[in-house]
């Protein structure tokens, strides 16, 4: 199953790779992902962009590098020049094109950086779904952020008391690792740990 044609920028992300397919300058590879923002547990993050990637290496373009075209939902369009695979150092550049630029827009811009030219890249027209797009990334993103919240208070509630009951069956055998507490509350702790990745 094509997990990725799920995801609500999969559509728009298609009908650009057809526009370029269309021009001649397919790229080699072509994501379509989620990504946590810089900062939050990859996981379980409390919140996740949508993300493409798109990437001609060095054979399909006339210049001596490949080029690389990053896209997430709330950032514009940004490119670099890549050699296997890895970016190249003080390339990248943002487009200066919308967010869901028009696949011809794009389509343009991919000839011109394939052909090592420079691109023209005035254009502010829209892809014509844009309005559902962003309407279908709002409500991902927001039942997606409502489920982790849910997911990570159970486990805050979980793991408390999970805790008093270990720290109780201490204070009832007498505390202490000498008296054989410690045991009882790392196995409380281990199983709690165990249940809350679960």
């Amino acid at each position: 199953m094509d997990t990725a044609g799920l995801l609500p920028h999969a559509p728009y992300i298609k009908a650009l790779d057809r526009e370029l397919a269309a021009r001649g300058v397919p790229p080699g590879r072509l994501l379509i992902y989620t990504a946590a923002y810089p900062g939050q547990h990859a996981r379980c993050p409390a919140e996740q962009r949508l993300c493409a990637y798109l990437a001609w290496d060095a054979t399909r373009c006339a210049g001596p590098a490949g080029l690389a075209w990053h896209w997430s939902h709330d950032q514009e369009w940004s490119t670099a020049r890549t050699r296997r695979e890895r970016r190249l150092p003080h390339t990248t550049r943002q487009l200066l094109l919308p967010v869901y630029a028009a696949p011809s827009a794009l389509a343009d811009v991919a000839e011109a950086l394939v052909l090592d030219l420079r691109p023209a890249t005035g254009s502010r027209e829209e892809w014509e779904g844009a309005g559902r797009a962003r309407q279908a990334a709002a409500a991902w993103a927001k039942s997606r952020t409502a489920g982790n919240r849910r997911r990570a208070l159970r486990r805050r509630a979980y793991l408390p008391a999970r805790l008093r009951l270990g720290q109780a069956h201490i204070a009832q055998r007498g505390g202490g690792a000498a008296a054989g507490g410690g045991t009882v509350l790392l196995r409380v702790i281990g199983a709690a740990a165990s249940r809350a990745r679960a």
